[in-house]
This record gives C-alpha cells, sequence and structure tokens, in this order.
C-alpha cells in the first residue's frame, strides 16, 4: 500500500471509532430528560411525577411533592442520585436507575427511597 492510502485508511477508521463513542455516549441531560414523566408503581397503587429538567426539578409521590437537586449522574449505571427536600425534616437521598429492556428500546426505573425499591413504569 502506498503511505496516503494507507494514512487515509487509518484517519477513516479514527473517524469511525469517534463517532461510534459519541453515539453510546448519553449526556446528562438526556437520561434527566429520559426520567421526567409520570409513573406507576408495579403494583399499580402509586403515581410517582418526576420533574428533573427546566428551573423547577421536583419530585412527586402521591401527591406530595419534594424539591429535587441532582446530586450525581452514573451513566455507566443509568442511575441518577436526587436530594429531596422533606417538608419540616431533614433532607434524604433518593436515586432512580433506568433498567432497560433487553433490545433498548423502553426502559423502567428503579425508585430507591426512604429505604423502599420500586420498580416505576410508564404511565399511559
Amino acid at each position: 500500500m502506498k503511505p496516503s492510502r494507507l494514512t487515509a485508511i487509518i484517519l477513516i477508521c479514527a473517524a469511525m471509532v469517534c463517532l461510534w463513542a459519541l453515539a453510546g455516549c448519553g449526556s446528562r441531560a438526556d437520561m434527566l430528560t429520559e426520567c421526567s414523566g409520570t409513573w406507576q408503581n408495579d403494583k399499580g397503587d402509586e403515581t410517582v411525577e418526576i420533574q428533573l429538567v427546566g428551573d423547577s426539578k421536583r419530585i412527586v409521590v402521591n401527591g406530595d411533592a419534594y424539591t429535587a437537586i441532582v446530586e450525581r449522574i452514573d451513566k455507566g449505571s443509568y442511575l441518577a442520585v436526587v436530594k429531596v427536600e422533606k417538608t419540616g425534616g431533614p433532607t434524604a437521598e433518593w436515586s432512580l436507575q433506568q433498567r432497560w429492556n433487553d433490545n433498548g428500546s423502553s426502559f423502567s426505573l428503579l425508585f430507591f427511597h426512604d429505604g423502599h425499591q420500586e420498580v416505576l413504569t410508564a404511565k399511559s
């Protein structure tokens, strides 16, 4: 092979690797947007509204609203940790973890709060 052709092949391969890496890395905002919405627990007796984008971040559990502050995002494990302010009490750390289906087309949320773990699905 000529040196110029080899250089072109190397550059094309490097560009493909970079594009592949960028496609696989979602941003923090994407995960927060995906988690925001109305969810229902697996028993169907609890509704959770999550709003983690914009200025007014909050989580509403069965009508009780909590101001939320996003503490950290772990993209590798699809985990968002939020600090919530409870009325008349201390702050608490809650977490939301996306659990994707086998083909990556949808997910449920594992919701860890107050010593409990619940599976949430998007409410239709």
